[in-house]
């Protein structure tokens, strides 16, 4: 089974073999475009020469000019370039060298968390299991673990009452007869009838059997107030005691040091979060200076672009028909001769083009290579997947995957998505040991201290009470839109203590996650 730590080696091999490929078809490239500089500047030369010594009478004085002229624009352009070329690889190296040097940080600071990750394992079991055996915080937990077990009755009730008032108390508000005589206050003191209103309105009672639907319809208004009035008073036991429960197992944290160590992997975790978006965004500018300097070079780019034309015009003002033509009508051979090289320049050029064209393809598809692997590694190590618990199916090639992205077969999103579905997370200790737990509770609590509490009092009070350990926790440290009851008035405690530093809640700092960063595997 590949681990990531290998598959993460994978693919920085093979990006290092795509950014050496890049460089190999840049380099070649520039030898064509080198080439192709050389024979324009040699063809004008020719031009110039046989201008200035054969041909008088194709006006020496306005080739010379123009030769001279468009020498000085090309110069300009040039220095341009280079100017331009000097400012971008400046950022160039210096990108380079922050982004070597985080990434140097960035895998210590993952080794340091892989081994409080370790440390947090061993010291959770083992404060976990002194809890569970330790006779003041079973009773502690089995008071707490009650009265939330009547606190959750008396909520439930209240939502059966909730639900019947609002299903029946419609029919006894649309009823005109009975809305009269509660009006009427009939069958209180309030009612004032006499003779034979009285007479009548006991009448219309009997009819309607008011009494029975007066006594459900008082139950169905004042019920539901005085079940939540019983909910709140059952909530201000409980969460007293549920404190004195918290206490005691910082205070077995402190003792087995694990509230040391999830305060430096929280500091770990967030320096690695904070690395691994400082390297993506860093290797996202890195990409984009890289990209100009290309452009720059190739023949899209706007300097070449610029002396290309400014280069073909002149060459226009001076074809080489034309210079044939003149050529023969002189005696002498050497003119033909700077002509015949002028033609043969000419050709080379042409034959050149075609050549710059598909190295400047291929140089494309490679950077473009280089890009998609950069962006998968980039979410591999924002996944964690680069982490001590991960590892790949059995069955997944990560060389035969990346072979196909080389071959095109595949593009950057679906490499990551063949990563992704062939990617797992060994289960922590507690995951391993909470087989049974309602709702997937260990991923729910997130922190790890609220895992070591809830796999405690569940030892502690047994399999007959998991569920109501289970809600005990969830009541502290669950936001109300992921309870069934509703919001919980007292903060859930931050696992502070006046001698101790308090480690920082996952809801003050990250989103929700099951350990030190803001993904899975650490």
């Amino acid at each position: 089974m590949p681990a990531g730590a290998d598959v993460l080696r994978e693919l920085r091999l093979e990006l290092e073999s795509a950014r050496d490929q890049a460089g190999s078809i840049r380099g070649e490239w520039r030898q064509f475009d080198d080439r192709l500089q050389q024979l324009i500047t040699d063809r004008g030369a020719a031009v110039l020469e046989l201008a200035r010594h054969y041909l008088p009478e194709m006006s020496q004085e306005r080739i010379e000019g123009t030769f001279a002229g468009v020498r000085d624009e090309l110069r300009q352009i040039l220095d341009r370039k280079q100017r331009q070329q000097e400012s971008f690889s400046g950022q160039q190296t210096r990108l380079v060298t922050e982004v070597t040097n985080e990434e140097q940080e960035l895998a210590q600071v993952t080794a340091e968390l892989s081994q409080k990750v370790a440390e947090r394992e061993e010291l959770s079991r083992k404060v976990s299991d002194f809890l569970a055996q330790d006779a003041t915080f079973q009773e502690a937990s089995k008071r707490a673990i009650a009265a939330e077990t009547e606190l959750n009755k008396n909520e439930q009730r209240a939502e059966e009452i909730s639900r019947d008032a609002e299903e029946k108390l419609p029919a006894y508000q649309r009823s005109s007869l009975f809305q009269y005589l509660h009006r009427c206050g009939y069958g209180t003191d309030q009612y004032t009838g006499h003779g034979l209103r009285r007479r009548l309105d006991r009448w219309l009672a009997n009819l309607i059997g008011y009494a029975r639907a007066f006594s459900g319809y008082e139950f169905l208004t004042s019920a539901p107030e005085l079940v939540r009035k019983e909910v709140e008073r059952r909530k201000v036991e409980f969460h007293p005691l549920m404190a004195a429960v918290e206490d005691l197992e910082q205070t077995a944290a402190d003792q087995f040091g694990l509230t040391q160590v999830l305060l430096a992997g929280e500091q770990l975790g967030t320096r690695r979060d904070e690395l691994v978006t400082r390297v993506g965004e860093q290797r996202t500018l890195l990409q984009e200076v890289e990209q100009k300097l290309l452009a720059l070079q190739h023949n899209q780019g706007p300097f070449y672009e610029e002396a290309l034309g400014r280069f073909r015009q002149f060459l226009e003002a001076t074809r080489t028909e034309v210079l044939e033509q003149q050529a023969r009508l002189t005696p002498e051979l050497t003119d033909d001769d700077l002509v015949s090289r002028i033609r043969t320049l000419t050709t080379e050029i042409e034959q050149l083009r075609p050549q710059l064209d598909r190295h400047h393809a291929l140089s494309v598809t490679a950077e473009q290579q280089v890009a998609g692997l950069e962006f998968v590694l980039r979410r591999f190590q924002q996944a964690n997947y680069d982490s001590p618990r991960s590892d790949f199916e059995s069955d997944f090639n990560v060389r035969e995957q990346l072979a196909r992205f080389r071959k095109q077969v595949l593009d950057k999103d679906a490499l990551w998505d063949h990563l992704r579905r062939a990617q797992r997370f060994e289960p922590t200790w507690m995951e391993e040991s909470a087989t049974g737990m309602a709702t997937n509770a260990t991923q729910i609590l997130a922190h790890p201290m609220t895992q070591v509490l809830m796999h405690a009092m569940v030892e502690a009070a047994g399999v007959a009470l998991q569920n109501a350990a289970q809600r005990s926790v969830a009541r502290r440290h669950l936001p109300a839109n992921q309870r069934r009851a509703e919001r919980i008035d007292r903060p859930a405690p931050t696992w502070h203590r006046t001698n101790t530093p308090a480690p920082p809640t996952r809801s003050q700092t990250k989103p929700p996650t099951r350990g030190f960063t803001t993904g899975d595997g650490f």
